[in-house]
């Protein structure tokens, strides 16, 4: 794998942007939301979780065979859970 780094500046306000060489490799979209978990004092590691939970899901499930009765029991559970978390 070659190195992607790059380095971003900390904006006013705590605003930082992703440079678009990740952007592009990483398939990164306007809407999709950053995790970034703490790894040390200094270092932080950032995740890029997709905001459209149908591909979520799809990635979750790829190279799972299921029959469709099982998937559709699977994308209800999994959606009424996400609807609890979110208060609705």
């Amino acid at each position: 794998m070659r190195n992607l780094s790059a380095v971003t500046r900390i904006r006013p306000r705590y605003v930082v942007t992703i440079p678009r060489s990740l952007r592009k490799r990483r398939n990164v979209r306007v809407g999709d939301n950053v995790v970034w978990l703490p790894v040390s004092d200094r270092e932080l590691l950032a995740v890029i979780l997709p905001s459209d939970r149908y591909r979520v899901l799809a990635d979750l499930m790829s190279g799972i065979e299921l029959s469709r009765e099982a998937r559709l029991a699977a994308e209800k559970a999994y959606f009424a859970s996400g609807a609890r978390k979110s208060g609705r």
